[in-house]
């Protein structure tokens, strides 16, 4: 189905090297601020084989290492380039959950394959059992009560193989001093 990103477990949030992050004062103006720019080579990335005009399925595993129940919120820069199966949930203790990614066709490639859109991956440790129909987005707020930990996660398009044109190989035979 395409590349497999692992990295999002909740306890590694803390003690990671992806950076840490300051919220701002206004979700509408950006979803996250980094507070050091020299680390925007540490965010794990999300690969999508850039294809125009084609939409492009990706997975992300959540996997939760630990023994208690972990509730999970994604939220994208770019919501209506990119579709999840699952922007809210649950991952049992010990188990992993796939978050399938897709981008929507698009019409014209980026200027040198270059992306800024980014997912935020939120994360909470819930009561035992809890599903999906448990957890609302008000639990990944600010002051909700619960430790919210963050992780970004940056798309990259990825440029796919180029194949020989059938025309350049029948020229280049013709065209060749052994084919004389």
């Amino acid at each position: 189905m395409g590349q497999r990103v692992s990295c999002c477990t909740h306890p590694s949030f803390a003690s990671s090297n992806y950076g840490d992050y300051e919220k701002l004062e206004s979700e509408e103006d950006s979803i996250v601020q980094k507070k050091n720019k020299s680390q925007e080579d540490s965010y794990p990335e999300l690969h999508f084989p850039f294809e125009l005009g084609k939409r492009i399925k990706q997975s992300f595993p959540l996997t939760n290492p630990t023994d208690d129940y972990m509730a999970f919120r994604v939220m994208g820069s770019n919501p209506k380039k990119y579709s999840v199966s699952s922007n809210i949930g649950a991952v049992s203790p010990k188990s992993t959950y796939d978050i399938k990614v897709t981008m929507q066709a698009q019409e014209e490639a980026p200027p040198n394959m270059q992306c800024k859109d980014i997912f935020v991956f939120k994360t909470i440790f819930v009561k035992p059992g809890a599903t999906r129909k448990h957890i609302t987005p008000e639990m990944f707020e600010k002051n909700s009560g619960y430790e919210v930990k963050e992780l970004i996660v940056r798309v990259v398009y990825v440029a796919p193989p180029k194949l020989p044109s059938p025309f350049q190989e029948t020229f280049d035979r013709k065209s060749s001093p052994r084919a004389n």
